[in-house]
């Protein structure tokens, strides 16, 4: 899964002004205040060799010595994608003599160019990194480069003389005037720790404590379709009978379901956004010219995430834009993300249905569909919910809002987890209540992500970081719930002490969140859990008690690839767990005996 991004609005509605404003006074306070503050970016100390040594070993043709790098995280932040062409064009317009360069960074070569081919970015010089460390000589804030950056960067001296995350930004001239301006080297900061060094991990079979790591009964290679190169793996999805296995492509935001046979897994059908899902919410007056413009220039952006196996269809989770215009006379254009979920014939194709569940608009909570749960066979939608600082509403903490301020005892009186809504979209009400562990620990919302099932009688769910099962009767039950314990962090006994900034202590905890669980699902009472513990996964079974029944290891390496992230396949016909290894060579499914007599 993608690393935790802290976004600004969960369905955010952005404005494209088709004519950049033309105030060309600006500060640095104003500019603070324009740019997302949760990304930063910032140059560490005893740097400034590697950095000119980056940029003579790319054997380009520069013929400025300021560089303006865009760091791209490819499809991190698709929509802060949107601003580059734009960003490049003004900085053109204002300073033809200004020199451009895109650098990318993903592992897998052939998955990157495919997505740099189709993205149409516009720099003067393009580089597509298949390793980061380049990225090593500066400090992002939550340990890695989450969003886009537009930076300034002295290429002979190799000093950072500034950057600005995509995020929140508002592009304007008066943005990009600034950072024209601009000719002071940002202040260097010291690094609290070494680089991680970039190696393979090694593969095990017995760990710290002797315990024998499981090794898979079976292995299915995916094979990879030239013309639907594979980049990486996202949002796992297996039918109930172990023969289709569906996943989003991580760079291409498309959805791959392939047959599984004995030993291999055949692409059988690749579902992408196209035109149709493009235009299905654009708003009149938005014209073929209008809508191409957008699209060329990467802001419109249609993406598919998780799907769902019902018998022989395929629902998929979906961002698609609404486009509309905001002001015509000022020739404001706006776009929200529409959470639609469409509904795939698998057999003959096509889209033969879909629903746009919404909350009320009064509400403060937004739904956060990237993982969404279908219990009683599609009967219902449960989709999860958040609100507040800092996963949605404004870059900048309000103390004073209940609804925004996780550092207040009422943001906690309406916390829930879920949103329940029928297969046609209505809504029925909220379900589960954000838990004593993120209360406790003033999170809010960040770092929940809570896993949702159903078995026989119970309804069930559990947020990996907190590591406890709640389980219900019915999805209307919010009181007499039963609890399970999966795992004891001992690194939360306490809460810190909140005596820095909101970022600093999100930062803290983000540096401690070592141990969630993976994935989790009950059958005939039993419960069966993978946890990730640091770079290892171990499994546990646990009866309804929360007595363990068995603990074993993982590996986390097979076969020189390394494990993505392991699903739990638990029914009347198969106990499996199944584990997705990759490498930028090869991609496979490693099938374990789940039940604990095999």
């Amino acid at each position: 899964m993608k690393n935790h991004l802290f976004l600004l609005v969960a369905a955010q509605i952005i404005l494209f002004n088709i004519c950049f404003s033309q105030d060309h006074n600006t500060t640095k306070d104003e500019v603070s205040k324009i740019s997302d503050d949760l990304h930063q970016i910032h140059q560490y100390q005893n740097t400034n060799q590697e950095i000119i040594r980056f940029f003579e070993s790319s054997h380009l043709d520069f013929q400025q010595d300021t560089l303006y790098v865009i760091l791209v995280p490819p499809m991190n932040c698709s929509r802060c994608e949107g601003l580059i062409n734009p960003f490049i064009l003004e900085l053109k317009k204002l300073d033809p003599k200004a020199e451009t360069m895109l650098i990318a960074f993903y592992k897998k070569e052939s998955a990157l160019r495919e997505y740099l081919n189709k993205r149409k970015f516009q720099p003067d010089h393009m580089l597509a990194c298949t390793d980061e460390q380049f990225l090593d000589n500066f400090d992002f804030g939550f340990g890695n480069m989450q969003v886009p950056f537009f930076t300034k960067i002295c290429r002979s001296s190799g000093d950072l003389i500034t950057g600005k995350s995509t995020l929140g930004l508002d592009l304007s001239e008066k943005f990009v005037r600034y950072i024209l301006s601009e000719s002071s080297t940002m202040p260097k900061i010291s690094r609290t720790h070494d680089p991680v060094p970039h190696e393979e991990i090694p593969e095990i079979s017995l760990d710290k404590n002797d315990r024998t790591v499981l090794m898979p009964y079976r292995e299915i290679h995916i094979k990879e379709d030239e013309n639907n190169p594979l980049s990486h793996i996202e949002y796992p999805e297996f039918d109930e009978e172990l023969r289709r296995f569906a996943f989003m492509d991580d760079l291409s935001y498309s959805i791959y379901v392939y047959e599984l046979q004995s030993d291999s897994g055949i692409l059988e059908n690749t579902i992408r956004p196209g035109l149709k899902e493009d235009r299905m919410f654009t708003g009149p007056g938005i014209n073929d010219t209008i809508f191409r413009f957008l699209k060329a220039l990467n802001i419109l952006n249609s993406m598919f995430f998780s799907s769902k196996f019902l018998e022989d269809t395929l629902v998929v989770s979906a961002s698609l834009p609404r486009v509309f215009w905001q002001d015509r006379e000022k020739e404001n254009i706006a776009y929200y993300n529409q959470i639609t979920y469409l509904y795939y014939d698998l057999d003959k194709g096509g889209i033969i249905g879909y629903v746009t569940p919404e909350v009320p608009p009064d509400s403060s909570l937004t739904l956060d569909h990237l993982s969404t749960y279908f219990p009683r066979r599609g009967k219902y939608f449960v989709i999860p919910v958040s609100k507040g600082w800092p996963v949605s509403g404004s870059e900048i903490l309000d103390i004073h809002d209940s609804t925004d301020n996780p550092f207040l005892d009422a943001f906690y009186d309406n916390a829930p987890l879920f949103a329940i809504f029928n297969r046609h979209g209505d809504m029925l009400g909220y379900w589960g209540r954000l838990g004593p562990f993120f209360v406790k620990h003033r999170l809010g919302y960040a770092f929940s992500s809570p896993i949702m099932g159903h078995d026989r009688n119970t309804y069930w769910y559990a947020d990996p970081y907190e590591g406890i099962l709640y389980k219900y009767s019915s999805l209307t039950q919010q009181d007499g719930v039963e609890k399970t314990l999966l795992y004891t962090n001992r690194k939360f006994q306490q809460p810190r002490n909140i005596n820095g900034s909101p970022m600093d202590h999100i930062r803290e905890y983000t540096s401690r969140m070592d141990q969630h669980v993976v994935d989790i699902t009950l059958h005939n009472d039993s419960v069966y859990c993978v946890l990730k513990k640091g770079a290892f996964y171990e499994y546990r079974i646990l009866d309804k008690h929360g007595k363990l029944l068995l603990k074993k290891i993982l590996p986390n390496v097979y076969a020189n690839m390394e494990a993505n992230t392991f699903c739990l396949h638990v029914n009347q016909q198969h106990k499996n767990i199944i584990g997705i290894y990759e490498s930028p060579q090869k991609s496979s499914l490693a099938l374990f005996h789940a039940d604990h007599t095999k």
